[in-house]
């Protein structure tokens, strides 16, 4: 596949593919269905990002959560958020049911902090 310029890219079961919205990512997550998964969302709470925007991710990442299959023989899902400091606020082996996932997202709270430039060296 050829990329295309200005388009993230992430490479799952030996493929590489474009990163254009959670029904692809939840496709491509599901061509490898016979592969238990460890699924990590990082969050920006930066002051920059904004509540609105704070709670789109949050949606975003609970439809992701809604076409997988979660639990502990299945997907399993963490979540960190980011502002001036990293927060862990999802840890893989939390929540082995769907509904409970979904209801520990919700229950995420936006921060406003200052940004963290480098917030990938977290992980």
């Amino acid at each position: 596949m050829q990329e295309i310029p200005g388009v993230e890219y992430f490479s799952m079961c030996n493929m590489h593919y474009p990163v254009t919205s959670s029904s692809t990512f939840v496709l491509l997550l599901s061509a490898c269905d016979d592969r238990a998964f460890d699924v990590v969302f990082l969050l920006d709470s930066s002051g920059s990002v904004g509540e609105q925007n704070f709670t789109t991710m949050k949606e975003f990442v609970k439809e992701v959560i809604q076409k997988l299959p979660i639990g502990p023989d299945a997907t399993n899902v963490g979540l960190i958020t980011f502002s001036k400091y990293p927060v862990v606020r999802i840890t893989l082996s939390d929540f082995d049911t769907k509904a409970d996932l979904l209801n520990a997202v919700d229950s995420v709270q936006y921060v406003a902090g200052k940004t963290l430039h480098k917030a990938i060296t977290i992980l």
